[in-house]
């Protein structure tokens, strides 16, 4: 089994890498919002402010943000999504997000068990 954790960093590609997902066989999928601190650095949003404001920021209207997939899939499926997901998004692309896997031990609940 493995973790599939995808932070997509271009949010108007995740219908496609979505839909991607499902057909590579990916049978559950989260999706949160997240933040990530070098984007909010590169867009300059931190400069010279200090941590607990930067925090607040986190809170506010205007930030950038990300989409985060994850799903725990088997092992011949995570080949399967990494690959429909390249075919989407250029991971080389800056700000396009990034892919991994890691192995998982066990599962709980969910359609399976390990």
């Amino acid at each position: 089994m493995e973790l599939l954790i995808f932070v997509l960093g271009k949010v108007d590609l995740l219908d496609r890498v979505v839909k991607s997902l499902l057909e590579a066989g990916v049978k559950g999928l989260t999706i949160l919002d997240s933040t990530g601190v070098s984007a909010m650095a590169e867009s300059g949003i931190l400069k010279d402010l200090p941590v607990i404001s930067s925090l607040k920021f986190l809170v506010g209207e205007r930030r950038p943000f990300n989409k985060t997939l994850f799903s725990v899939v088997e092992n011949e499926t995570a080949g399967k999504a990494i690959e429909a997901v390249r075919a989407i998004v250029d991971i080389n692309e800056p700000g396009a997000g990034i892919l991994f896997s890691v192995p998982v031990s066990n599962v709980f609940g969910g359609s399976f068990q390990v």
